[in-house]
């Protein structure tokens, strides 16, 4: 009788082993989601933000757009207006480990600003 309760007890230790290996296998493995280094959210969050990042206030009135955006590698340039005086600056930007776009520094170019 013991030997066939042993016998019992390697068979289900068998059948669980290989249970838990088959199951193991067939779940999909847990991945984090892969985030696309897109550089047109780079330059829709700049246009939508603008008015936050320039370090100088629109001027009568006016309401800061972007005119132009040249981006390279983490670094980029921005032209940006009022109606009434053109912006450049420099920045440098990354993504975060969701996906969003964070600029990491904002420099005027103070001499290369005009009056329109």
């Amino acid at each position: 009788m013991k030997y066939i309760v042993i016998l019992f007890l390697i068979f289900a230790l068998g059948y669980g082993a290989l249970y838990l290996v088959e199951s193991a296998r067939s779940s999909p493995p847990t991945q984090q989601p892969q985030f696309t280094q897109n550089p047109d959210s780079v330059i829709e969050y700049i246009s939508r933000t603008i008015e936050d990042l320039s370090p100088k206030p629109a001027t009568h009135g006016g309401t800061f757009f972007v005119t132009n955006i040249t981006l390279d590698g983490g670094v980029g340039t921005v032209e940006y207006e009022d109606g009434h005086v053109l912006y450049r600056a420099q920045f440098s930007y990354q993504y975060t480990d969701t996906g969003e776009v964070r600029i990491t520094q904002f420099e005027l170019l103070e001499d290369e600003a005009g009056v329109i």
